[in-house]
């Protein structure tokens, strides 16, 4: 169970509580809580179609500024990069020399390798007797 206290009475509901109220059809017969309520709503409450299209232009207009801003700042941000130099490119040429150098020597070792093994055969084949 759930208790709280109101901030201000509340307001009995039914018969009692009845307004006359006119309008441009004719007199109503209104219940007390809607015609102290009815002046608290949006003036634009019923307008649904409007709030909906006026929330769907926000949400339009906010996604155009990402699909044009994201892109502008950092176009911005890589010809800042290009005009400034790139420090990085030392250290790319650095790793691209070593790489070099360890392919030229994967490919010393490869051949020594095969020179091993012709080497190998031929000492077998010296020392094998021919029938």
């Amino acid at each position: 169970m759930i208790l709280f206290k109101l901030s201000q009475d509340a307001i009995p509901y039914g018969p009692a509580k009845i307004e006359q109220v006119k309008t441009a059809a004719g007199m109503f017969n209104v219940s007390k809580i809607v015609v102290d309520s009815l002046p608290r709503l949006a003036k634009d409450f019923v307008c649904v179609e409007d709030r909906a299209r006026e929330a769907a232009n926000d949400i339009f207009n906010n996604t155009k500024l990402w699909q044009i801003g994201v892109p502008l700042i950092s176009a911005f941000i890589m010809a800042a990069l290009s005009l400034f130099g790139k420090p990085w490119e030392t250290d790319i040429i650095k790793a691209n020399s070593k790489i070099e150098s360890i392919e030229k020597k994967l490919d010393y070792d490869k051949q020594i390798a095969e020179l091993k093994t012709k080497i190998d055969k031929l000492i077998t084949e010296k020392s094998s007797p021919k029938p």
